[in-house]
């Protein structure tokens, strides 16, 4: 399928950044004077806000999932986009690329990140007893 949830690591960050990549044009994005030549659409959210990027080469991008439902994939890009601003904690580019894909909006890296944070207060809470 041309269509993926893919991350790679985040140049900034020692976090994965998560996006759509369009290998084909499904989502509509590019516009025929684009079409000419491989290209790939590149769609993320940043603290810019949404991003779509035509790239030549998306091979640094691992995929994480196919999307399988174009159609809603595309209905779901359209509420994405608007959905407001960057925002680390409730709506990151790992929310957005799993909306787009799947329709559900979750942050597997954040909420790992949420665990550590509650086993090291946890942690410090049970020995700081002692």
């Amino acid at each position: 399928m041309p269509l993926y949830h893919a991350a790679r690591p985040s140049p900034a960050k020692s976090v994965m950044h998560h996006a759509i990549i369009d290998t084909d044009n499904r989502l509509g994005l590019l516009r025929s004077r684009d079409l000419f030549g491989p290209r790939v659409v590149v769609a993320d959210l940043n603290t810019s806000g949404t991003n779509l990027a035509v790239v030549e080469d998306a091979s640094d991008w691992t995929v994480v999932q196919e999307v399988t439902d174009e159609a809603a994939a595309r209905a779901r890009l359209d509420v994405a986009t608007n959905r407001g601003p960057y925002d680390p904690l409730t709506n990151n580019c790992e929310h957005f690329a799993n909306e787009v894909a799947t329709g559900e909006r979750k942050s597997p890296q954040l909420q790992a990140v949420v665990a550590v944070a509650c086993l090291a207060v946890l942690g410090f809470v049970l020995l700081s007893d002692n």
